[in-house]
């Protein structure tokens, strides 16, 4: 389930970063939807960084749960 919602996230991300680069280049100014996808997606990434660091500030153990998802070793 995670690895699905990660692939989901990394393509809004690339998608909406690859579209903004080619506005800037042209000229064109963001549509609506753009600038609201960007704006969710930081919002995600925001609440994500601060909920895992929440995490680990309430119950530092906890860290350990988080090493398998990130790929490193504590």
């Amino acid at each position: 389930m995670f690895g699905i919602a990660a692939f989901i996230y990394g393509l809004a991300v690339s998608v909406t970063l690859s579209l903004c680069g080619r506005n800037r280049q042209m000229g064109r100014s963001h549509p609506p939807l753009l600038r609201a996808l960007g704006y969710l997606l930081c919002g995600v990434s925001i609440g994500a960084a601060g909920g895992l660091g929440f995490m680990v500030a309430s119950d530092p153990a906890s860290a350990q749960d988080i090493v398998p998802l990130i790929g490193g070793a504590l």
